[in-house]
């Protein structure tokens, strides 16, 4: 199941317009898949987490985001904390 195609999720949810939250739900495969495609070196967040944590995590972090995920959806609120991002513009010459 490594191997678990992120589209699935996304047709699950496109194929749900009306919002049934029963209907919608984030799997273990769902996160790891995920997770999986993140790169390595990336800037911590305002939580100071690295993106390894999450790269190298186990099927026992994987259940516990997709609970938590599915805690979001089914009760349709998301913590401020989750909310907050720091954006960094990066200036990029171009050289003729």
């Amino acid at each position: 199941m490594d191997n678990y195609p992120a589209s699935q999720f996304n047709e699950r949810i496109s194929d749900n317009a009306d919002y049934d939250s029963y209907k919608t739900y984030i799997s273990i495969y769902d996160i790891k898949a995920a997770c999986r495609r993140q790169r390595h070196g990336k800037a911590t967040g305002p939580d100071d987490m690295a993106m390894e944590a999450l790269l190298y995590g186990t099927n026992r972090l994987y259940t516990h985001l997709a609970i938590l995920f599915n805690l979001f959806i089914n009760f349709g609120h998301l913590p401020p904390g989750f909310m907050q991002s720091v954006m960094i513009p990066l200036v990029k010459k171009q050289i003729w």
